[in-house]
């Protein structure tokens, strides 16, 4: 004899904040101490299956390949579709967790403990996915390649914001490359013997930001200089750079990419230099909505008392290779405030912001509504030929 799924629904409601407020403040306070960056979080990835693992999963280390990704599975008392949850725990240098990735650890660490301690009344499976290096380096693009996802159903990951929408979407993404070769000379003696690879890059930049007023409103081109040269009084030989190209959708982002590539090419011919261009990385994908999902979201975020916005295409929130999952299974990856809107992520602040208590107390709310949502794809039949429905005939 099973509960109903409302009967689920209400216990994980009544019980599951209490239950899981421990373990979800010292994995967020854990992840937070060790800020490991893009496949270095082997810590964060023993520490996070070392706890599922305590509490019963099946965890399966070095997934799909990587070091620093992992599965664990949870299996209901009969058949029925499966549910990822996934984890996010890298940092970026030198400013530690200013995206707030220990708080996606902690939501989705508290929401997978939530559904195990109910998993004898639900069919199905739940499975945590950790997903490393999403700030670069795509862990859930090449998790994607390898298969990861085939026998899922749905996914869910929530991500910490300065503000709660529901439906968020995504720019796709290209990290580019870009390094400039001329020719060495005395820079105070013989500069005329010199090619300026320096003045290559630097041009580079200014034919960017003359493109800039020439794209759509879309595409997010930014680099940085890094290698410049090597001595002062040497011209410099060699320079290299690290752009981010990004756009709407995939077509779009190629399309721009050859203009960016077209203006380093014209910089380079201008002082003599050469070029050459490497992608660093896997492009990241646009976030394909998917409103049934979504929309049960909505109730269980109402039935916590988290107060929300739907949003919908017009709400970026920058680049995430969940995009690259969403293209392949029905996923729902909503923003959450931690914060108030003043402060914006990739800052100091946002990462003071990621250790506080209403960061804490704002992630068990949404861990809660993961749970539930969960709950719903596995118990409503409808639900899931709806999201299964809507992820078929939606382009975005």
């Amino acid at each position: 004899m099973y509960c109903t799924s409302q009967q689920v629904k209400d216990y994980v409601l009544q019980n599951a904040k209490d239950e899981i407020s421990g373990v979800m403040h010292d994995v967020a306070n854990t992840i937070y101490g060790l800020s490991e960056i893009a496949f270095e979080e082997r810590q964060s990835a023993a520490y996070l299956g070392d706890l599922l693992e305590s509490a019963g999963f099946s965890v399966t280390r070095g997934y799909c390949g990587m070091p620093t990704s992992f599965r664990a599975e949870a299996y209901g008392s009969r058949p029925g579709p499966t549910v990822a949850l996934i984890a996010e725990y890298d940092a970026l240098p030198k400013i530690g967790h200013a995206c707030g990735h220990n708080l996606i650890s902690s939501c989705t660490i508290g929401a997978a403990f939530a559904l195990k301690s109910v998993m004898k009344e639900l069919p199905g499976r739940i499975v945590v996915i950790g997903a490393p290096a999403e700030e670069s380096g795509g862990g859930k693009a090449f998790l994607v390649e390898r298969g990861a996802f085939k026998d899922v159903d749905a996914a869910v990951i929530a991500h910490p914001s300065n503000r709660t929408f529901i439906a968020a979407r995504a720019l796709a993404w290209e990290p580019l490359r870009m390094k400039f070769y001329g020719k060495p000379a005395h820079a105070g003696s013989s500069p005329h013997e010199g090619v300026n690879a320096l003045n290559a890059i630097i041009e580079t930049f200014n034919s960017i930001n003359a493109l800039r007023q020439h794209v759509t409103g879309d595409v997010r081109v930014h680099g940085i200089i890094t290698h410049g040269g090597d001595a002062v009084n040497v011209v410099p030989a060699f320079t290299q750079g690290d752009f981010l190209v990004r756009a709407g959708t995939v077509d779009h982002l190629k399309e721009t990419v050859q203009k960016v590539k077209a203006c380093a090419n014209g910089a380079a011919l201008s002082v003599g230099a050469t070029v050459e261009f490497e992608q660093t990385g896997p492009i990241y994908e646009p976030v394909k909505g998917n409103l049934p999902l979504e929309e049960a979201m909505a109730r269980n975020l109402e039935a916590v008392g988290m107060p929300y916005s739907m949003g919908g295409d017009e709400i970026n929130m920058g680049s995430t290779d969940v995009g690259n999952v969403s293209q392949v299974i029905p996923a729902l990856h909503p923003l959450y405030a931690i914060c108030g809107s003043e402060v914006v992520s990739h800052t100091v602040e946002f990462a003071h912001a990621s250790a506080s208590e209403l960061a804490l107390a704002r992630t068990r709310d949404m861990a809660v509504a993961m749970a539930l949502t969960s709950v719903d794809v596995m118990c409503d039949t409808e639900l899931l030929r709806s999201v299964k429905e809507a992820f078929a005939t939606d382009d975005q």
